[in-house]
């Protein structure tokens, strides 16, 4: 191994002692290219994965809430985790667990305790000098994605409209007059607030003619859906890419916030309102994207569709982050409450979350019920299956989801009908 700092080796530690992550960890110094990092559970230790994948992941089989398998299991559900080695270290020296550990795609299994000679020897054997390395430095002309990033604020500001609806929301005290103050200032934003409570999804007898009607007739938390709903789809519509196109991409975003309030009702500790906004803001990574990267957003759409695979996959291939690590970090830059940010972060990816971590679930659930009624298009060509753990937080089983999807009672055509 070389030990250049620019090749230092990270290792994911894994385990529930501090003692044994403390012992683990002065070893590697003394081998002294790598870096490390810890975690106690499958459930961090898959956050931690998702957010900055490591070289090599060295693992206790059992762990503070399950054991290594269900760890070994997620990992071959993308492709780029498959590549990362897993090292089982364990105290019992079971033939059962090595047995299982290496069937499930471990590349070893040591007995603890881990010594410097063992563990360099694998280390050796793992990343040989002149093999090809998991290198993270940009390539000469290569886009520093992650670096401009940083300027998020400046990329995707929150409309300042929307700002102030998110404000007045979350603002105990405040009322409808408030809100509809905000509205009225905006006049075209105004007309089309209108035209979304006239359209045939709402189905009024009578035509609304006023903001203040229409809250007294909806209720102050419908009209801040819409108006926060229309002033953000205002502010990024853009030309079309034939791969993208962006009414139908808005329609469905917005056919996501209104399933993810009515999956919502199955678990009464969520807000209602948070779930239309998650639905709503899921995808905004592809919009900054599109924006902001569009050479390279278009052609991870062409590889998506050429290849048939799914575009958050192909996106961390070709710029090593996909649009719901993106659209986490919009979301962080507007100041969205943490859950709500995890939710966009992770909606590809709910295996991170655990069984209480609704909204991360509420968000897949609320994509894949979109995709499946094809509701606008956002871009994917191969989307999401369900997630057994995300039916299993909502009470919900594979073969009762068209029974699911009729009892949310979404009219798709009024949605379309809205935009």
């Amino acid at each position: 191994m070389n030990a250049g700092n620019g090749d230092r080796k990270r290792v994911l530690l894994l385990d529930t002692s501090p003692l044994v992550m403390r012992n683990l960890e002065r070893v590697l110094k003394k081998i002294g290219d790598c870096v490390s990092e810890q975690a106690d559970s499958v459930r961090t230790a898959l956050l931690s994965i998702s957010q900055n994948p490591p070289d090599l992941i060295l693992t206790e089989w059992e762990l503070s809430d399950l054991t290594a398998a269900e760890l070994l299991q997620v990992l071959k559900t993308r492709k780029e985790w498959k590549e990362i080695p897993v090292i089982i270290c364990t105290s019992s020296g079971s033939t059962e667990i090595s047995n299982e550990a290496l069937k499930l795609g471990a590349r070893d299994v040591m007995k603890k305790p881990i010594n410097q000679q063992s563990l360099r020897k694998h280390l050796d054997q793992l990343f040989p000098e002149g093999s090809q390395k998991r290198s993270k430095k940009e390539l000469p002309g290569k886009r520093n994605i992650r670096s401009e990033l940083r300027h998020i604020g400046k990329l995707a500001p929150l409309p300042i409209l929307a700002k102030s609806i998110i404000e007045i929301s979350a603002d105990p005290n405040a009322s409808a007059r408030n809100l509809a103050a905000v509205v009225k200032k905006d006049q075209s934003l105004t007309a089309k607030i209108l035209k979304i409570v006239n359209s045939a999804y709402y189905g009024f007898y009578r035509k609304i003619g006023n903001v203040d009607h229409a809250i007294v007739i909806l209720g102050f938390n419908e009209i801040k859906n819409i108006s926060l709903a229309a002033c953000i789809i205002r502010a990024y519509v853009d030309d079309s890419d034939p791969l993208f196109n962006r009414e139908k991409f808005w329609l469905h975003a917005l056919g996501s916030a209104y399933i993810s309030r009515a999956l919502s009702s199955f678990k009464p500790t969520l807000n209602t309102e948070d779930a239309f906004v998650i639905g709503l803001l899921h995808d905004i990574g592809k919009v900054v994207l599109a924006q902001h990267f569009t050479d390279l957003f278009s052609r991870c759409l062409n590889l998506a569709k050429k290849r048939k695979q799914p575009l958050h996959k192909v996106s961390a291939e070709v710029m090593e982050i996909d649009h719901a690590e993106v659209g986490g970090l919009v979301a962080e830059g507007w100041r969205l409450p943490v859950p709500l940010v995890r939710a966009i972060q992770f909606h590809h990816n709910p295996a991170v979350a655990g069984k209480d971590d609704y909204n991360i679930h509420l968000a897949h659930l609320a994509n894949y019920f979109c995709h499946s009624n094809r509701i606008g298009e956002s871009g994917n060509p191969v989307p999401d299956e369900p997630f057994a753990g995300s039916l299993k937080a909502f009470g919900l089983d594979k073969q009762d989801l068209d029974d699911v999807w009729r009892s949310l009672m979404i009219d798709t055509q009024s949605v379309k009908n809205a935009l």
